[in-house]
C-alpha cells in the first residue's frame, strides 16, 4: 500500500534524509522508500516513482514527506517509526559519536573560522549575515536563495575580508577537511576554485589518481560567474590562493562564464604570481604567459599535473568496452557539469538532451 507521512515545517538536509531513508530500506528490505522536502522538483520525482499519494500532494515546500510502498498499514507505521528514529539519531549526531552545538548563537561564539549552512533558502540571507557579522567565512549548501541576496552577502563578505561560498555550493576541501560532497584526496600544492560541484569532484579525483594532491578546494556557487554577481567570490578565492604558501598552482573550473566575468578572471590570473590552468568548460582558448587553458575536465587535470610531473597521465582502464548492438546509447547524469561536458565531447554527432548546450 502507498503511504505518505507528512512532517509539517520540518526542514532537514538532503544528505540527512537520504541516510535516514536508506536505514529504513536496509532494515525492512524494501526499496520503495523515499524521504524528501516537498519542493516542486521533489514532488515530481516522487510522482515519477509512483510514491506520491493524494495526501502527499497537499504538502508544501517546508514540509518533509516520508513516502513508502509497504505490504500493509501496520508495516507502514513501523517503517515510519524507524525513519523517525534514524532521523533523530542523525540530527543529534548520535550515529557519529559527535556532539553538535545546541544553538546557532553558541556556534557563532566559538572559535571556528567557517560556518556551513544547509537550511531553507528563504532563511539564508538572515542567518548568513549573522555568521558574517560574527567574523565567520560562510559556505551555503542551500539553493533557492534570491540572486539579489546572494550579491548582498558576497559584498558584505568582501567588506569584512571573509569568503562567501555559495549558495548551492556542494563541495569544498578546506585545510584537508571535506565539506558537502567531497572525496578523500591527497594533500598537495594545487589549489582549486570552482563554480561547479561535480566538476570540482571530477578534477580532484583525477589529480589524486595521477599522484598529486590539493591544498585548498573552494566552491563558489554556479551563479558567481554570471554578470549579475560578477565573479565576486571566485576573484576573492583567487586572492586567497595567491597568498597561500601551500599553493603553487591554481585551477579555475566552471561552465562558460558570462563574457565580462571571463575577462575579469583571466585578467586577474594573468597578473598573478602563480601558474594557472583555466577550464571554462567547452571554451577553447590559447595559452599565454602563466596561464594554460583546457576545454574539458580531464585535460585540465592532466595539464596541471604535468606542471609538476611531465610524465603524468591518467591510468588506462583495462576493462573492455562492450560492443553496442542497439541503435542508441543512453546516459543519465547526476552532475550537471558532467552532462554538459559529455554534450560538448559528442557535439559532432546527432544527440538529444533535456539540457542541451545549444537551446536552439
Amino acid at each position: 500500500m502507498l503511504k505518505n507521512f507528512i512532517l509539517k515545517n520540518n526542514y532537514n538536509d538532503s544528505v540527512v534524509l537520504m541516510t535516514a531513508a536508506n536505514g529504513v530500506r536496509n532494515e525492512f528490505s524494501n526499496k520503495n522508500v523515499s524521504a524528501v522536502m516537498a519542493t516542486p522538483q521533489n514532488m515530481e520525482l516522487l510522482e515519477s516513482l509512483n510514491l506520491l499519494s493524494d495526501e502527499g500532494k497537499k504538502a508544501v515546500s517546508a514540509d518533509l514527506i516520508f513516502a513508502i510502498d509497504a505490504d500493509n498499514a501496520e508495516t507502514a507505521e513501523k517503517m515510519f517509526e524507524a525513519f523517525q528514529k534514524h532521523l533523530s539519531a542523525k540530527a543529534s549526531g548520535k550515529d557519529s559519536g559527535k556532539s553538535e552545538d545546541s544553538s546557532f548563537d553558541t556556534a557563532l561564539s566559538g572559535d571556528a573560522a567557517l560556518v556551513l549552512m544547509s537550511i531553507p533558502g528563504r532563511y539564508v540571507a538572515r542567518e548568513a549575515a549573522r555568521a558574517l557579522g560574527a567574523g565567520k567565512n560562510v559556505m551555503v549548501f542551500s539553493d533557492n536563495v534570491p540572486l539579489e541576496e546572494e550579491l548582498r552577502l558576497k559584498k558584505l563578505a568582501l567588506e569584512k575580508k571573509l569568503l562567501f561560498m555559495g549558495p548551492d555550493c556542494g563541495t569544498c576541501i578546506i585545510n584537508g577537511k571535506g565539506l558537502g560532497f567531497a572525496n578523500v584526496i591527497k594533500p598537495g600544492n594545487i589549489g582549486i576554485v570552482g563554480a561547479s560541484g561535480s566538476g570540482i569532484q571530477e578534477l580532484t579525483c583525477a589529480i589524486d589518481k595521477m599522484g598529486q594532491g590539493v591544498s585548498q578546494v573552494i566552491g563558489v556557487g554556479g551563479r558567481d560567474i554570471k554578470s549579475a554577481v560578477g565573479g565576486l567570490s571566485m576573484l576573492a578565492a583567487m586572492d586567497l590562493l595567491e597568498s597561500d604558501r601551500n599553493t603553487d598552482i591554481i585551477i579555475i573550473v566552471s561552465k562558460p562564464p558570462d563574457a565580462d566575468v571571463a575577462d575579469k578572471l583571466i585578467s586577474k590570473a594573468k597578473s598573478g604570481r602563480k601558474k594557472y590552468v583555466i577550464n571554462f568548460l567547452t571554451m577553447e582558448l590559447k595559452d599565454f604567459g602563466n596561464i594554460q587553458f583546457a576545454s574539458n575536465l580531464e585535460e585540465a587535470a592532466v595539464r596541471v599535473c604535468r606542471l609538476l610531473d611531465k610524465n603524468a597521465a591518467l591510468p588506462v582502464s583495462s576493462r573492455a568496452l562492450p560492443k553496442l548492438k542497439d541503435k542508441y546509447l543512453r546516459a543519465l547524469y547526476a552532475g550537471g557539469t558532467l552532462c554538459y561536458e559529455a554534450l560538448y565531447l559528442l557535439k559532432d554527432i546527432e544527440i538529444f538532451s533535456n539540457t542541451p548546450i545549444n537551446k536552439d
